[in-house]
């Protein structure tokens, strides 16, 4: 299988997801996937089978996640120009969503 295959894109989309797998490994895909600038791989958001929110951590659950949050300002801060936007946007929204501290 290539990278460039729209299967692998909807494999690691799974792993993206709370309901699916632990911070742990989702905060570490995140992470790779940021510094290999591979999130072109990742299907458009609207081609995905569940709500786009699904694949991302809620508030709540980023409050006790500073690891997740470095991953999701660090994959904002260094934008590729294959980053989907959804993804960005989504991501954005996240973030500005955590209550203060």
């Amino acid at each position: 299988m290539s990278y460039g295959e729209p299967l692998t894109g909807a494999l690691l989309v799974l792993f993206l997801s709370p309901k699916r797998c632990t911070l742990r490994l989702r905060e570490a895909l995140w992470r790779t996937l940021t510094e290999v600038q591979a999130l072109q791989l990742l299907p458009p958001l609207a081609r995905c089978l569940e709500a786009p929110e699904t694949y991302f951590s809620s508030p709540e659950e980023l409050v006790q996640a500073p690891k997740l949050v470095d991953a999701y300002i660090t994959l904002l801060t260094s934008l590729h120009e294959n980053t989907p936007l959804q993804v960005c946007e989504q991501i954005f929204a996240c973030i500005l969503l955590l209550p203060e501290h």
